[in-house]
């Protein structure tokens, strides 16, 4: 498992636990509350980040795309004479 699907799992679980919370009392608990407020709140901040990366990555991919350089293999015509310095 890479970083990426070990980060999603953990992100699953939690979703999961957070799904079990929901039909309890603790739900009701301030400080859970608060807590959970704060977790909302880093959450986004995250995806802000998230997203960010993923712009930044896909404007490099773009970048390095474009400047790869592009050979031809051109087939030179039997009907011209060959060019200078060939």
């Amino acid at each position: 498992m890479n970083d990426s699907e070990k980060l999603l799992n953990d992100y699953r679980l939690i979703a999961e636990t957070l799904l079990e919370l929901k039909g309890t009392h603790i739900v009701k608990d301030p400080t859970v509350l608060n807590h959970l407020v704060e977790l909302e709140s880093a959450m986004c901040e995250l995806n802000a980040m998230l997203t960010e990366l993923q712009h930044e990555i896909a404007q490099k991919e773009a970048i390095t795309q474009r400047a790869r350089p592009r050979l031809y293999l051109v087939k030179r015509s039997t009907n011209n004479p060959p060019a200078i310095g060939s």
